[in-house]
């Protein structure tokens, strides 16, 4: 008895190289980036913080930025050219103006390409900027029965323009409170003494500022026998 044939399924080299370029067509693109994410940050008193993006057009075909849209009026993207050839390597500079912020800060860059299969890109830019007031120490402290001397807050102003301490204001009169200028615009000593410490008791010390603090920023001194 004789076996079943077998059968033999042909396939092409031409089948091959349709497959190859529909497998390669759904998952390269033409921009290839170092990073797509950056962490940035600035100094007290220092330049906007900057982040750079590199990128390489990796296909084989031109690639044009057709739009770059930053995510917010605060944030400035900077692209050196539009049109990269294959092979060609390119950067985005993102600048953050840090005027009226402060902390954590995330913003983004969406850059828009030619591209008929990977057209859009997201850039992220995560800046830690400085708080507009550094406490040192961030409050005061008096054991119940201690002597009632005097203690000090250094309070330095981190804003690239600085901002004036105006006025120290405490919720309670038995709270006596000095303001200082250290340095105008940068440095001022708070100084506040308790006229009893027979009892446990707490001031809230409100500092004024000119022009007012971003939104958010801690500007209370506390002041606590206990």
């Amino acid at each position: 008895m004789k076996a079943p044939p077998r059968k033999v399924t042909i396939i092409s080299i031409f089948s091959l190289g349709l497959l190859a370029s529909w497998i390669t067509s759904g998952t390269l693109h033409g921009l290839d980036w170092e990073k797509t994410e950056v962490v940035a940050s600035a100094e007290s008193g220092a330049s906007s913080p900057v982040a750079e993006f590199s990128f390489t057009n990796t296909s084989k075909s031109t690639v044009t930025v057709t739009d770059v849209k930053e995510s917010c009026d605060c944030t400035t993207a900077l692209l050196e050219k539009k049109t990269y050839a294959p092979g060609e390597r390119g950067h985005i500079v993102v600048e953050i103006d840090p005027k009226g912020l402060s902390g954590a800060v995330v913003r983004t860059v969406t850059v828009t390409t030619n591209e008929k299969d990977h057209d859009l890109y997201v850039l992220t830019v995560k800046a830690a900027l400085p708080e507009a007031l550094t406490l040192t120490p961030d409050a005061l402290h008096w054991a119940v029965a201690s002597p009632a001397s005097p203690q000090s807050i250094e309070v330095k102003v981190n804003l690239p323009d600085g901002v004036e301490i105006t006025r120290a204001l405490s919720n309670r009169d038995d709270f006596k409170v000095e303001l200082a200028t250290l340095e105008a615009r940068r440095r001022y000593r708070v100084t506040i003494t308790p006229a009893s410490t027979a009892s446990p008791q707490m001031a809230v010390v409100l500092l004024q500022t000119s022009p007012t603090l971003p939104a958010g920023t801690t500007h209370f001194i506390y002041a606590q026998v206990r």
